[in-house]
């Protein structure tokens, strides 16, 4: 599954998390993360960086979903 821009953005902000927090837990740089946001929802993102971010969501309680409108709902933490 192929995550979108808006997803990370919306992963993070269910989870409270900081830019800065997501950017620690994921082994990211900060401004890596900042640009991920900023880009429209449904440009691609690097098979690097989205491998570690759906990692740690997913340990967090992110599942994301897809079909018609992509998504991400808290599920339990692995």
């Amino acid at each position: 599954m192929t995550l979108t821009c808006g997803q990370v953005k919306a992963a993070r902000l269910l989870l409270k998390w900081s830019i800065n927090g997501l950017a620690s837990r994921s082994n990211l740089k900060t401004n890596a993360i900042v640009l991920i946001e900023a880009r429209d929802s449904y440009d691609p993102i690097s098979a690097i960086a989205e491998k570690s971010l759906q990692r740690v969501f997913r340990a967090a309680g992110i599942e994301f979903v897809n079909g018609e409108q992509p998504g991400v709902r808290i599920t339990e933490p692995t």
